[in-house]
């Protein structure tokens, strides 16, 4: 029986005949990939947190009657391929025909369950109905629809409200509010929270008092007499409209009102007051000078502020390295960065920061940086990567670049200005990759905008226009070349969907307490495939390579193998020290063959190719060992963008054709770069 997806299922859901569940047994007994194929079905279908298709989703997998086809046998053959890829390569398609295999299988071959009272009083419906007509015929039916009305769940049925009960929440709820309340403090104007109201309430009593007291005190407005002369019957008529002669002439009847001059008196001492106002300047002062003391705290730290790390709806890394370890730790979304910090990315991952001069830095990873400032301006340091690099809309904001021995500073001309920045690096050709030195490799891109380049106060500027690209080679003259299609990892084009769904697997596996390559040691060994791929060529970007040369002998990472050899071949032409750690590696795990596998990693020239290189790099396509296989058809599609179908996980017997087509490139000498 052929092995299938339907197949596979029908056998995880036990309804096939017994000779055919043996033979399917059989055939994952022997296929390794197959076996792990049901793990992945039977691990995607537990997922609790795994998505599900939209509902009105298109396409091959999102479209519900393209999976109800397929399950019933009834898609077109020329479909049935395509179906089952995206099945293969997303976990929402597998669990989602998985569990829809198993659900169809349940409806069809096991009855629904009903209770023996329901079953009979649903033939005592249809008795009644059958009965004969008229009003004693509907009697009984009448009655059978109100025992059925009658017998409702009591969670059906409606409850009226219990105000006892809602009454004794609120009244609990208050009661507990208020014990909070108490419990931060007394009920007085000094309460943390409600001390406001006791302020106000202070305030207004005081005011009505003091209001109350000078009422007492007042002359009556339209008699122009105070109370005690009114209970005296002396009438102060004319004192009224000659207010200062009574004070004077008639101190008698004011005899009684001296205690009115004495607030008056104040009013005319309150020149006194303001005496002592004229020391206020004094308190003033400290409030003058109390932003002094705080100024200076601020500065500090302000001094040696670089950008801040944004914050990002979708999953992101960035890392930096600790000075007293070594070690990489991960940074928390809006983390202050200060000046000399070394950061770093990993694979497929894009982290944002702002910088406190107006330009923004996005890292796509791998990569690695360190931030400074040198009067004013933001200098990055670039050690390996790509970048882009914006305003936040300012025109004529700068940034300073370092690449190894050559410097300059990028000038936006306009606010919209972009610049993608990419700097790799190329082992000089029949140099030691363990003592020779390396050429830098950087690609200064405007993508829109205007971008002015300049090395020296005395030379011209470089002006790289949309579309342009400004070139350099270690410390060699620039050439500016037009760029005739978008680069795709300026936007994100160049990643997978499985590559970000890795990414989103592994970033909340990533916590910033320890050092992250011992959770992506954890990961290497994940149960998907892609995560685990992803945490192996983090941890060589670390400086940690046995987990990618051990990947080379397992048939699952053989879809990431290329990525794999990439990623050794760049830290081999990093620098001498990542050359020897990958050195080390294969020499722990790879001893007798250490040699040929670090030879292919360390690149050809086209006079190396015929001088034998290339006659080596085919006999390693022969050889017994996996690993060995692999990196001899990944240095040569490197070289000639061919593979002639060739495929490592397989022994060398079971591929004579394209074994013999790499034979003939060879005699033919067309193993070689292309022109």
């Amino acid at each position: 029986m052929r092995l299938t997806l339907r197949t596979l299922l029908a056998y995880l859901d036990e309804i096939l005949p017994e000779k055919d569940a043996k033979a399917i047994r059989q055939k994952l007994e022997t296929s390794e990939r197959a076996s792990g194929l049901v793990h992945r079905i039977r691990s995607a279908t537990r997922k609790l947190r795994l998505s599900a298709p939209p509902i009105d989703g298109r396409g091959m997998g999102g479209d519900a009657n393209t999976v109800a086809e397929y399950l019933d046998n009834t898609l077109a053959a020329d479909r049935i391929t395509d179906f089952e890829r995206v099945c293969l390569e997303s976990d929402v398609q597998l669990a989602e025909a998985a569990t829809c295999h198993q659900i169809v299988w349940l409806v069809l071959t096991k009855p629904a369950e009903v209770a023996p009272e329901v079953r009979e009083r649903i033939y005592a419906l249809g008795k009644a109905e059958s009965a004969g007509g008229g009003a004693a015929a509907n009697a009984p039916a009448a009655a059978t629809a109100v025992k059925v009305r009658a017998e409702i769940p009591d969670y059906l049925r409606h409850r009226p409200w219990n105000w006892k009960a809602a009454a004794m929440v609120v009244a609990l709820t208050l009661l507990l509010v208020v014990a909070g309340l108490r419990a931060l403090g007394p009920f007085t104007s000094d309460h943390p929270v409600i001390g406001g109201l006791f302020s106000e309430a202070v305030s207004t009593a005081s005011n009505g008092e003091s209001d109350k007291e000078t009422n007492d005190d007042e002359t009556d407005p339209i008699l122009g007499k105070t109370k005690d002369n009114a209970e005296n019957g002396a009438e102060t008529i004319e004192p009224a409209i000659t207010k200062p002669e009574p004070n004077i002439t008639e101190p008698k009847p004011t005899e009684p009102t001296t205690t009115e001059p004495m607030p008056t008196e104040p009013t005319t001492t309150e020149p006194m007051p303001t005496e002592p106002t004229t020391t206020e300047p004094m308190p003033t002062e400290p409030t003058i000078t109390e932003p002094k003391p705080t100024e200076p705290k601020p500065i500090e730290p302000s001094a040696t502020e670089i950008g801040r790390y944004l914050a990002s709806a979708r999953p992101q890394f960035l890392g930096h390295q600790s000075d007293e370890t070594g070690d990489w730790t991960r940074l928390g979304p809006r983390t202050v960065l200060q000046t000399g910090s070394r950061l770093l990315t990993l694979p497929t991952y894009r982290p944002q920061v702002a910088l406190t001069t107006g330009v923004q830095m996005t890292m796509v990873g791998p990569a690695e940086v360190t931030v400074n400032r040198n009067f004013g301006t933001s200098t990055l340091q670039i050690k390996y990567g790509r970048f882009l690099l914006d305003t936040a809309g300012i025109a004529g904001a700068k940034i300073e670049l370092e690449f190894g021995s050559r410097r300059g500073t990028a000038t936006f001309a306009n606010p919209e200005a972009t610049l993608a920045v990419k700097v790799a690096h190329r082992l000089v050709p029949s140099a030691d990759p363990l003592t020779g030195s390396r050429t830098e490799v950087i690609s200064l891109h405007t993508t829109s905008g205007t971008i002015n380049w300049i090395e020296s106060k005395d030379a011209a500027p470089i002006v790289i226009e949309a579309g342009t690209v400004l070139m350099f080679q270690g410390s060699g003259i620039g050439s500016l070349e037009s760029v005739e299609q978008p680069i795709a990892w300026v936007d994100g084009q160049n990643l997978r969907e499985i590559d970000l769904r890795a990414s989103r697997e592994l970033e909340p596996l990533l916590d910033t307490e320890r050092p992250i390559h011992l959770a992506l040691m954890e990961q290497a060994d994940a149960r998907q495939v892609e995560v685990s791929a992803l945490a192996i060529r983090s941890l060589s970007v670390l400086g940690f390579f046995d987990q990618a040369v051990s990947a080379f002998n397992e048939q699952r990472q053989h879809s990431y193998w290329r990525y794999h050899v990439a990623t050794l071949v760049e830290r081999v032409a990093y620098s001498p020290e990542s050359a020897r750690e990958v050195r080390a590696a294969l020499g722990r795990l790879r001893e007798q063959d250490a040699t040929v596998m670090y030879r292919s990693l360390c690149g050809y020239t086209p006079q190396q190719l015929n001088d034998g290189g290339a006659a080596k790099l085919v006999d390693m396509l022969e050889s017994d060992s996996m690993d060995m296989r692999v990196l001899g058809l990944e240095t040569l599609r490197s070289i000639t963008g061919k593979t002639h179908l060739y495929r490592p996980e397989k022994k060398p017997i079971q591929q004579k054709k394209p074994l013999q087509d790499w034979h003939t490139n060879l005699l033919n000498g067309e193993i070689h770069f292309p022109e």
